[in-house]
């Protein structure tokens, strides 16, 4: 489960390069084709790591996503 948490890390990480704005969780849902329970738990590891940036937004209470 590790190597699959890091692989689909990598694959956010690389989705997020390419992105030239902070994205919500919804774009990188339809861009990474992976479980939803698998995404958030790369996602928690990228900021593990502190590889990403994750802002709430105030008044719709989503977050954007980019890399740091």
């Amino acid at each position: 489960m590790i190597e699959d948490i890091g692989k689909t890390a990598g694959m956010v990480w690389e989705f997020l390069s390419k992105q030239d704005k902070p994205v919500s969780l919804n774009t990188i849902k339809r861009g990474v084709p992976v479980s939803s329970t698998l995404l958030m738990m790369a996602i928690g590891w990228l900021a593990r790591e502190d590889k990403i940036n994750v802002v709430v937004s105030d008044e719709s209470f989503s977050y954007e996503i980019s890399l740091k």
